[in-house]
């Protein structure tokens, strides 16, 4: 059994603008009870990534961590330096920004769990922090520069100066349709640019689709101390840049596994995912449903909160008693041959 309360089915933004999640919130009431067990997520920390249950808005994840719940995750915290393995429970490892570079012990436990037992990977990657896993993604044909995102388009421009994200790839993906369906972007601050790796060694096992991409206008800056930011054709990544590549295995690695293969997904931006932008665009839908199909959780569908939208009906005092006639007639009618046959009946 499952109970929603009321307040669950509206949220309060920061703009104090009523959002009405009933959909969402029926949504994952009905996958609890009809699942036979949750999704289990390890938060990795110890590199000061976002906090799971931190409210802050610029390093915080707390609201996305209330809609992975929401989404029938179970969310624990998992610091590498105190493991010898990625926990066997494990549906989906998520690194959320990390600002220190892993150890090479830290990136062998997450090589093992991803060649040995296919596991299924999120990493959230910003400009200008060095992460240490390079190694790991050349391993999955993806590549990432350190460069920042410049976004040159008006269009790719918030008011408030937020980069805004359109362009996605062109053919159907189970990341992207909830963008594509409802015509959302995604929307942050700062990206760097994360691609196929063009000199990677042919994989016909191996699948990478670059998903997310700026405009034709746009650069990725490699120096972060030349101000004001200007192109230079022989330092800088040309737009338009990709932003989120997704990677998938055919199949296990190792011969004679009949598993299904792992999955690593790299979005070139932790900004989204804050409490300050996770409710921008389609930041939230997006990781939502990539931390689904991660999870192999497909039919758990992201659905966006909308606004609940005050509506008032303009009518006359001649409106107002048509239809206090027409709507009041019918009941009046029935009440009438109610009491008349009471009355007979009684009589006789």
């Amino acid at each position: 059994v499952k109970y929603i309360s009321s307040s669950e089915l509206v949220d309060i933004s920061p703009s104090n603008q009523a959002l009405f999640k009933g959909e969402s919130v029926v949504t994952s009431a009905l996958l609890e009870v009809t699942e036979e067990r949750p999704a289990i997520g390890y938060i990795i920390k110890g590199h000061g990534e976002l906090g799971l249950e931190d409210s802050s808005p610029l390093r915080g994840m707390s609201q996305l961590s209330r809609q992975l719940r929401n989404r029938n995750f179970t969310l624990r915290t998992l610091d590498l330096t105190t493991s010898k393995e990625i926990p066997r429970d494990t549906s989906v490892l998520f690194i959320m920004g990390p600002q220190i570079a892993f150890s090479p012990l830290e990136v062998e436990l997450i090589k093992t769990y991803l060649y040995e037992r296919n596991g299924r990977v999120l990493a959230l990657l910003e400009p200008a922090k060095t992460h240490g896993l390079d190694t790991i993604l050349s391993d999955w044909a993806i590549f990432s520069p350190d460069c920042e995102l410049q976004e040159q388009d008006p269009s790719g421009r918030s008011a408030e100066g937020d980069i805004v994200l359109r362009r996605l790839v062109d053919k159907p993906n189970a990341l992207t349709r909830v963008l594509q369906e409802q015509d959302l972007p995604i929307i942050g601050s700062r990206f760097r640019n994360v691609k196929f790796d063009d000199g990677s060694t042919p994989d016909s096992t191996l699948s990478v689709t670059p998903l997310i991409f700026s405009s034709d206008n746009s650069w990725g800056e490699t120096d972060y101390q030349r101000r004001p930011f200007k192109y230079d054709i022989n330092r800088d990544q040309p737009g338009p840049l990709s932003v989120a590549v997704a990677a998938e295995r055919a199949a296990g690695i190792r011969k004679g596994t009949t598993s299904s293969g792992g999955r690593l997904v790299v979005i070139g931006s932790s900004d989204i995912a804050t409490n300050q932008k996770i409710n921008r665009g389609g930041n939230q839908a997006f990781i939502i449903q990539t931390a689904a199909w991660l999870a192999d959780r497909d039919r758990a569908v992201s659905i966006t909160p909308r606004v609940a939208s005050a509506y008032q009906i303009t009518a006359t005092a001649a409106d107002f008693w048509a239809l206090a006639l027409r709507f009041g007639c019918i009941p009046a009618i029935v009440l009438a041959l109610g009491l008349a046959i009471s009355i007979w009946r009684r009589r006789n």
